[in-house]
C-alpha cells in the first residue's frame, strides 16, 4: 500500500525531472503518482495535472488535454466552487493544451470562463496568474479579437517588462507576438 507522502514524492520528482528536461522520466514518475495515487479525489487533481504539464511539455497536447480535463471534471463533481484557483488553473493548463492543438476558439472559452469565474471575486489574483498568458492574447488574435489581443498582449508585455526587464526572454517573446499581431 502507497501512502500519501509517497505519491507526493513522486509527483515532486517528476517535476524536479521536468524542469531538468529528463521528460520521459518525469513521465514515468508522474505516472506512478496517478497510477498508484487516489483516482478521483481532488488530492488526486494534482497528480493528473502534474503529468499532464509533462505531456504538454513532450507536444502531447491531446493527452494533456484528457488528463486535463477529468481533473476539471473531478473539481466539478467535489463542488468546489467556480471561483477557486486552483480549478482556474486547471482551465488554464486545458486552454494551453488547446491552444497546442490550434483549437483557439475552445481555449478561448476556457480562458474567458477563468476571468468570469475569478475576476469578480479576487482581480488581483486573476491578473498576478493569468495576465502575463501568452496563450490567452493568440487565442484572441486566432479567434480574431485583434483589438483585445493587442491590449491584452500590450498589458502583458509591460508587466513582464517591469518584472523580469527588457531583454528576458519572456519579454521578448511577448514583444515579438504583439508586433506580429499588428
Amino acid at each position: 500500500d502507497v501512502c500519501s507522502s509517497d505519491l507526493t514524492l513522486a509527483a515532486d520528482m517528476s517535476t524536479v525531472l521536468a524542469d531538468q528536461g529528463r521528460l520521459a522520466e518525469a513521465e514515468a514518475e508522474a505516472r506512478k503518482a496517478v497510477l498508484d495515487g487516489f483516482g478521483h479525489t481532488l488530492e488526486g487533481t494534482y497528480f493528473l495535472l502534474g503529468l499532464a504539464k509533462i505531456l504538454y511539455a513532450q507536444g502531447r497536447y491531446r493527452d494533456a488535454e484528457i488528463l486535463t480535463r477529468r481533473a476539471i471534471n473531478i473539481y466539478q463533481v467535489k463542488c468546489v466552487p467556480r471561483s477557486s484557483i486552483n480549478l482556474a488553473l486547471a482551465r488554464q493548463r486545458l486552454a494551453e493544451a488547446l491552444a497546442g492543438q490550434h483549437r483557439w476558439k475552445e481555449a478561448l472559452l476556457q480562458f474567458e470562463t477563468i476571468e468570469e469565474n475569478v475576476g469578480p471575486v479576487d482581480p488581483e489574483t486573476l491578473d498576478r496568474l493569468f495576465s502575463t498568458n501568452l496563450d490567452w492574447g493568440l487565442s484572441l488574435v486566432e479567434s480574431g479579437r485583434f483589438g483585445e489581443a493587442v491590449q491584452r498582449l500590450q498589458g502583458a508585455l509591460a508587466k513582464l517588462k517591469e518584472q523580469f526587464g527588457a531583454s528576458h526572454y519572456r519579454t521578448d517573446r511577448k514583444s515579438t507576438r504583439l508586433n506580429s499581431s499588428h
